[in-house]
């Protein structure tokens, strides 16, 4: 965050909590994902709520995606969030944050020292989602009973449910850590067609890495190994090309 003076923090939690939370934040907000409930009839933030990418909503105003070369243009984003009033503070404190797997290699020195010592004793990948439902709570039970010795990296939106939680350091490193999203290298029995709608993704194909942006597409053959890694958050179609 100190890389963008605009960035100030977190606000709000899980995305159920919408109609209430969109409320009370007061500002311009832009949808980027499907993750959207319908807006209730006496709410107010129609008008400051943005879509862009595949997200659609009636009533938002859309943001187009870039131009070959360019950027997107968020001005009226921007426009329209200086007309609004301060968001309400709804809750106070610090949450680990960091962009996938470079907050993993900013502390690489520290982790491996820490693996040496034994003081890190086990790494627990957690790539679940919880649910609106209280039962359905199982990845945040996890992260709470785990052992303290054990740090968990995510590759998932469950840790929207624990990365608020009390779980402390170890050593200095956080017992929570961002470790990006992925697909490990695999075969597909069908030619396979990707066509990149939103960020970047560095796509390996029989051992040849390839980076494809937004408006980008290849075609993965049958049969042959692949694997996709995120450099930024992104958004992509798949299409399985079966013959007759």
């Amino acid at each position: 965050m100190p890389l963008f003076s605009q960035v100030i923090g977190n606000y709000g939690g899980a995305w159920w909590h919408q109609n209430k939370e969109f409320e009370s934040f007061n500002g311009a907000i832009v949808l980027t994902t499907n993750f959207l409930i319908p807006i209730k009839k006496n709410n107010t933030d129609l008008d400051r709520l943005f879509t862009t990418g595949v997200v659609n909503y009636p009533g938002a105003k859309h943001v187009a995606n870039r131009p070959a070369g360019g950027a997107k243009d968020f001005s009226a984003v921007v426009e329209r969030a200086r007309k609004c009033a301060p968001p309400q503070e709804i809750e106070s404190g610090k949450i680990v944050g960091g962009f996938a797997h470079n907050q993993v290699l900013d502390l690489a020195d520290k982790v491996i020292d820490a693996v040496k010592s034994g003081a890190v004793k086990r790494f627990v990948v957690m790539a679940g989602c919880d649910g609106r439902q209280k039962s359905r709570s199982y990845f945040t039970e996890v992260a709470e009973n785990l052992p303290k010795d054990t740090v968990i990296l995510t590759a998932g939106c469950a840790k929207y449910r624990y990365n608020k939680l009390d779980l402390g350091d170890i050593g200095g490193i956080p017992r929570v850590l961002d470790a990006g999203q992925g697909l490990s290298e695999h075969t597909a029995p069908f030619d396979a067609m990707v066509h990149i709608l939103d960020g970047e993704a560095e796509i390996t194909i029989g051992g040849q890495p390839q980076v494809v942006v937004a408006g980008e597409m290849l075609i993965m053959p049958a049969n042959v190994a692949h694997a996709l890694h995120a450099k930024t958050p992104f958004k992509m179609l798949l299409v399985m090309i079966r013959g007759e």
